[in-house]
């Protein structure tokens, strides 16, 4: 995937860039609100560990958006 692709919640909630969401240090930082928007659309056990960009491109709520 283009590492300059965006992943945008259709709902249009967050945005989250590929690279930084997998860094754990990123991920640390990020707004509660948008951990939280990514975490309940994937398995609420994900709330210690980042997703993978895998995880979150597979889910049915985010769409790829290519800037």
């Amino acid at each position: 995937m283009n590492s300059e692709c965006r992943l945008n919640q259709k709902r249009g909630s967050f945005l989250a860039d590929f690279r930084l969401l997998q860094s754990s240090d990123y991920w640390e930082i990020l707004p509660l609100k948008t951990r939280e928007g990514i975490i309940s659309l994937l398995d609420q056990d994900k709330a210690i560990n980042p997703p993978t960009v895998a995880e979150v491109v597979k889910s049915d709520n985010l769409r790829e958006e290519c800037l």
